[in-house]
């Protein structure tokens, strides 16, 4: 769904990258350690206002980690 609303590959370790974290190693590896640590996808600043609030609520509510939040 992030893809979808945000029209670009999804890339978690990029995104954390960004953010100065210094995740590496195999890249299924380093996203399983990176979903374990309850990092996800986020939007943007500039794309929070083009993608609809309940599209982004629904987005984050499948990314929980705990799929009853």
């Amino acid at each position: 769904m992030w893809e979808v609303g945000t029209q670009r590959p999804p890339d978690l370790i990029e995104q954390e990258r960004e953010k100065g974290s210094e995740y590496r190693g195999p890249i299924l590896a380093t996203i399983s350690n990176l979903m374990k640590d309850g990092k996800r996808l986020r939007f943007d600043d500039g794309e929070e206002d083009a993608i609809p609030e309940w599209f982004q609520s629904l987005t984050y509510n499948r990314m929980a980690q705990n799929s009853r939040e």
